[in-house]
Order: structure tokens, then C-alpha cells, then sequence
């Protein structure tokens, strides 16, 4: 399952290089220009007014003071006013086009077409589990009940991508529309200053403040509003590739229960009473299905590399105690004490060691607990095969 971890950490890796392209650049680019109009803009507020063209600038006293009260926003008779929406438009524009290219049509392509192909790696993992038993040991009938449940867990991992392009598109809406507050955040000493401006003159230096105020901070609060940005991005993209990794988890850990459980069918529905060939080869298939865990779990989370190692060592060193007993039952019964070696056979068992499979990121902790009735019968069906 190696394979539909690093697919998912590509397709985070792909959207971050659409984004960086697409928009970080946009930003950086329309900076400097939106620093550049600023004070344009602003000396256009203080200009006097065209009663013929009221949208080419110039504010009576009480609505600009007005303005300034309500943090540059305000309607009257004229329509509705925003300055700071008006100084941050340069990089709005700037960045509309890649932002609607990636979030409204890029981002659906993507997760679509991933969806489809972690659908493909999950049929490729079920393809290779059933030709390594089938090869050895001949069709088992569980196995084939398995193709059933895979199309379920096919059409879950589908669903799955979809949701999380939705999930996205509709976080960008909040982000996009975190530049603004920015610049608020940054106007309001300005608008504070002007709005305490009282007698004669006053309406001269509140203009004069705006225009000191934004000609000194004009560089920063742009830049300071890209950033805000850009850092909402990233930690979108990392709750998303958290989110992926762990609902994914869960269905590889439901789909590795599942083959468990079929395994150890089979057996079952034969009697508990296989061919040593058959028992090896089912050993080998339970084997390759924990190893399939192990990689995915050490690429999730590299430092538990070494633990995970080591209990699967462990799992290999039980499964290889006893020798003579497991190859000449005989010996066995000549001892007079077949219930005790039964009992020992199955509290070795590698399957009554996984009291849990946790998955645990920065934010929260996902654990699945085995089903204790696949367990249980696994440790009475291998062991009775062993007999």
C-alpha cells in the first residue's frame, strides 16, 4: 500500500506547485503595483469633488470623517464606499485568474483522476494477494468473496477525494477573502487619527495623516496581507493531506481485517484440517498482509519505523517456535499434553499482539480496534491447523 500513500502526498505536492505558480507569483508581482496606486488612491480621496463624476474621487468632510469612523467602509446617497477594499483591488485582480482556474476546476481534475487511481492501487493489492494464495494452494472460495467487499472499499476511497476537492473549494472561498482584513488591521491607526481631528483645519490634516500613514506602511501591509495568505494555503493543504492519510488508514486497516478474517475462513470452512503446504501458504498470505501494514505505517509516520520493525521480527520469530511439534503432531499426543501445547500455539500467535492500530497526527489521534472475533478465531483456526 506504499503506493496510495506517496499518491496522495504527490497530488499534495502537485496542487502546492499549481498554487505557487499560479497565485504566490501573482502575488509578488502585483505587490509592488498595489504599493504603487496606494497613494494614488489615497490622494484621490482627498481630492476635491467632481459633482459631475462622482467615482473619480474627492469626499466631503462628514463623509470622509464617516468613512474613517467605520474603519473605511460606508454607504450613503452616492453608493456604497470601501476604501480598503479599494487599495487591496490590484492584487485582487491580479490573482482572480489562477485562483479561479485552480480552485474551481483544477482542484475537481485532480481529486477526480486520484480518486480513480487509488481505486487501481487498491484492485492492484487485491490482485496480488490472490494470485500468491492461488498460485500455491489453488482457489480459495473466501477470496472470492473479497472482490464484493474491494468495489465497496473502491467506491469509498472515490467518495473520499471527492469530498476533500469540495472541502477545499470551499475553504478558498475564506481564504480569498482574507487579504482584505489585513488591510483594515493596518489603515485603522490612520483612521483613528483622523477621526480625533477637531477645528479649524482639520479636514487638512486628516488628509495629510492618510497620506503620511498609508505612504509609510504601504510596502508592509501589502506584503503582510500575501503572507496572511499564503500561510492559510499551506495549512490548508496540510489538513488535507492529514485528513487523506487518515481516512485512508482506516479503510486499509478495515480492508487488511477482511482479508484476515478470509484467510482464516477458509481454513475453517475445510475442517481445520489443510495440507502443510496449504497451512505455509496461509502463513505466507497473513504475513504479506501484515507487511503491507507496516510499510504504510512507516510511511505516515517514519519515527515509529523502529518499533513497527521490531514487533514484526517478533511476530516472525513466534510463528517459527516449535518446529518438531507444528511438523509431527505425534509428538504431541506421546507427551499427553495436547491441550497445553494448543493453549501456548495460540497465545503466541502474531494476531493476539495487535491490541490496536493507531494512526496519531499533530492534532488528533485516530485508533482502530480490531475485531476481538476475528482474533479470537484466528488464534483457534491457525493453531488448530498446526495439529
Amino acid at each position: 500500500m506504499q503506493e496510495l500513500v506517496q499518491h496522495i502526498k504527490n497530488i499534495c505536492d502537485q496542487i502546492a506547485e499549481e498554487i505557487e505558480s499560479d497565485i504566490t507569483e501573482a502575488c509578488n508581482k502585483a505587490t509592488p503595483t498595489a504599493a504603487k496606486l496606494a497613494t494614488e488612491t489615497v490622494s484621490r480621496w482627498g481630492a476635491p469633488v467632481n459633482r459631475s463624476n462622482r467615482a473619480e474621487g474627492g469626499y466631503y468632510w462628514a463623509t470622509y470623517k464617516a468613512l474613517c469612523r467605520r474603519d473605511g467602509v460606508y454607504a450613503n446617497a452616492q453608493g456604497q464606499h470601501d476604501w480598503n477594499a479599494e487599495l487591496i483591488e490590484p492584487i485582487i485582480k491580479a490573482v482572480a485568474p489562477g485562483w479561479e482556474k485552480i480552485f474551481s476546476r483544477r482542484i475537481f481534475t485532480i481529486f477526480s483522476n486520484a480518486g480513480s487511481e487509488g481505486a487501481n492501487f487498491l484492485k492492484k493489492f487485491h490482485d496480488n494477494v490472490y494470485k500468491k494464495i492461488t498460485q500455491t494452494t489453488g482457489p480459495l472460495g473466501s477470496i472470492h468473496m473479497l472482490s464484493q467487499q474491494l468495489r465497496v472499499y473502491q467506491q469509498s476511497v472515490k467518495e473520499l477525494f471527492n469530498q476533500q476537492a469540495l472541502d477545499i473549494s470551499a475553504q478558498s472561498k475564506d481564504i480569498n477573502r482574507m487579504f482584505e482584513p489585513v488591510i483594515v488591521e493596518s489603515m485603522i491607526p490612520a483612521y483613528t487619527s483622523c477621526v480625533e481631528e477637531r477645528g479649524p483645519g482639520s479636514f487638512m490634516r486628516m488628509k495629510a495623516t492618510m497620506s503620511s500613514h498609508v505612504s509609510d506602511n504601504r510596502d508592509s501591509m501589502f506584503e503582510k496581507s500575501v503572507d496572511v495568505v499564503e500561510a492559510a494555503l499551506n495549512r490548508m493543504l496540510e489538513s488535507v493531506e492529514e485528513a487523506l492519510l487518515a481516512s485512508t488508514d482506516t479503510t486499509l486497516m478495515s480492508l487488511k481485517r477482511d482479508y484476515r478474517s478470509a484467510v482464516v475462513g477458509s481454513q475453517s470452512a475445510a475442517g481445520g484440517i489443510l495440507p502443510r503446504e496449504k497451512r505455509a501458504a496461509l502463513q505466507e498470505l497473513l504475513k504479506h498482509i501484515m507487511e503491507s501494514e507496516t510499510s504504510y505505517k512507516e510511511l505516515i509516520q517514519p519515527e515509529i519505523k523502529k518499533d513497527v520493525s521490531s514487533e514484526a521480527v517478533a511476530d516472525v520469530q513466534d510463528q517459527e517456535t516449535t518446529p518438531e511439534l507444528k511438523e509431527n503432531p505425534v509428538l504431541v499426543k506421546k507427551e499427553g499434553a495436547t491441550e497445553t501445547l494448543l493453549s501456548s500455539s495460540a497465545a503466541a500467535s502474531p494476531i493476539k499482539q495487535e491490541p490496536t492500530d493507531a494512526v496519531s497526527f499533530e492534532n488528533h489521534e485516530i485508533k482502530i480496534k480490531p475485531d476481538p472475533d476475528d482474533d479470537d478465531m484466528a488464534n483457534s483456526q491457525l493453531a488448530a491447523g498446526e495439529t
